[in-house]
């Protein structure tokens, strides 16, 4: 009689109540079928809350708390209720057994000392993680992306730049692309990514995550997603996933590159950099290695041993769309564009404008610490030197015959765009000869200061082409030949349709 019972309750549940339950709001209707479920467990199946036990437990963790806090007198009732051996928390066949096993090993004896120390787990909820993830992933599942670039943001920058060169070259190529920021940052340059190419800004909505919960969340979508390839640009999050999860990454067919561009220091000289930081813990599942110069990689194989066949030298395009043009004029004003930060030397332009006072520095950046921002203030108190805020293009800035060359006074770097762009702008270079810099200004297509710190060098390579306009014209002509040939976006993409495993 009694299966009876329960089968015609449960076809009535399911065939009447259940449906006209469903037509209410669903934040009524869940609760009325949370309320129903509990009542089917406990009357139905028997299923019943030990309210006694658990009050004996909560009072028994009060006799912990106040154990550990002299001041605070202890609940006599639970005391003695655990003095004679009773438990919240262990079963009473537990504490019997305690008793007899104690007679081989007498530190089991359930003391009231050991039997206050049990605590009752409970399943911390933390649904924050799971929520991103399913905030995250069905993007990711509709886009079905070949190819997933990890960014720290897209924002103004050669290597900003580098990632929309590398959407591009992968949708020319016929593959779908999903670009992931991951730190909490604005992304102004979003809006320059090639049509249909995702942007996911994760570091954002993330930011309420632990460092841990971040880690975990990315690591998945990776895993789950289709792609075949992950790119890891300048991202520390996505150098980090590869640290922990690149084996399991590689194990389901997945191929991993990298771009590192050049070393850094720190404001203590010390160097810095992602090859430094993660390169000998990400080698062994990385498939290849991009750089912007041929400088970089032999270092890299030189100081990690990294398989010469990994390392990849991929020259960027410039990113101006017009045909270059000489724009250059016979005036006395230079045209100065970079981030206001130690790497670019602001300092040391400003010791070259004081050294010129004669000549017009026009100053376009803008810098974020207390230093940065004391250095605009000092730049702007010469006379002969304007300082303006960012700039979206150089060939924006560069008007005809306004400027006679432009000035680059980098400490370190790679083969920074933005020389490219005022080539490509019309304009004759004088720049600090470092990193791959050497690799596109030389005595043939530029002034080079191969002394990056001596202000005077700046002062010569400036002042020969203000002096000597029919010289700097033809340095430029011979930087526009290497432009169009190893720098136009043609050769860009058939160099990394060719890099095995890529695209």
């Amino acid at each position: 009689m009694k299966p009876l019972m329960k089968k015609a309750v449960r076809v009535t549940w399911r065939s009447i109540v259940k449906p006209v339950i469903r037509l209410l709001p669903p934040s009524t209707s869940n609760r009325i079928e949370t309320l129903l479920h509990y009542t089917k467990l406990t009357l139905v199946q028997g299923h019943s809350i030990r309210f006694r036990q658990t009050e004996v437990h909560s009072a028994a963790q009060r006799v912990v708390v106040h154990a550990s806090n002299p001041g605070i007198e202890a609940n006599r009732e639970t005391s003695e209720a655990v003095q004679e051996g009773r438990s919240g928390i262990l079963p009473d066949w537990a504490i019997e057994e305690m008793r007899e096993l104690a007679h081989i090993e007498p530190s089991l004896h359930p003391r009231h000392e050991l039997l206050t120390q049990f605590q009752r787990y409970h399943l911390p909820l933390q649904p924050a993680a799971g929520e991103l993830y399913a905030e995250c992933y069905p993007a990711v599942r509709q886009l079905r992306p070949d190819l997933i670039i990890l960014a720290p943001w897209l924002k103004h920058g050669g290597a900003d730049q580098g990632i929309i060169y590398h959407a591009e070259a992968a949708v020319a190529a016929g593959k779908s692309v999903l670009v992931i920021t991951t730190l909490d940052a604005e992304s102004p340059w979003s809006n320059r990514l090639p049509e249909g190419v995702g942007f996911l800004p994760f570091g954002q909505m993330s930011r309420n995550l632990s460092a841990v919960e971040r880690l975990m969340v990315l690591a998945r979508i990776l895993l789950q997603s289709s792609a075949r390839t992950i790119h890891l640009i300048n991202a520390p999050l996505g150098w980090e996933l590869v640290r922990s999860h690149g084996k399991s990454l590689r194990a389901i067919g997945k191929s991993i590159f990298a771009s590192v561009f050049c070393d850094d220091y720190d404001s203590d000289g010390v160097r810095w950099s992602y090859a430094d930081v993660y390169l000998p813990g990400c080698l062994p599942y990385i498939e290849g290695i991009f750089c912007d110069t041929q400088a970089y990689p032999r270092e890299l194989a030189r100081r990690f041993g990294a398989d010469v066949s990994k390392l990849h030298t991929l020259y960027f395009p410039h990113a101006l769309s017009a045909r270059p043009r000489y724009r250059a004029g016979s005036g006395r004003s230079i045209l100065w564009a970079a981030r206001f930060s130690r790497q670019k030397r602001v300092d040391l332009l400003e010791r070259i404008a004081s050294l010129m006072p004669d000549v017009r520095f026009d100053v376009h950046g803008c810098g974020s610490s207390p230093e940065e921002q004391e250095l605009a203030k000092r730049l702007a108190r010469l006379g002969n030197v304007t300082v303006n805020g960012p700039f979206e293009s150089l060939d924006q800035l560069v008007e005809d015959g306004k400027y006679s060359a432009f000035l680059y006074t980098s400490a370190w770097d790679g083969l920074p765009i933005v020389l490219l762009d005022a080539t490509a702008a019309g304009l004759p270079i004088v720049a600090s000869s470092v990193g791959g810099v050497g690799e596109f200004i030389t005595e043939k297509t530029g002034v080079p200061v191969s002394c990056p710190d001596n202000a005077e060098d700046y002062v010569s390579g400036i002042r020969s082409v203000i002096d000597g306009p029919e010289c700097g014209r033809a340095l430029w002509e011979n930087a526009v030949k290497l432009l169009n040939g190893r720098h136009a976006m043609e050769h860009f993409r058939s160099v990394i349709t060719k890099v095995p495993g890529y695209l």
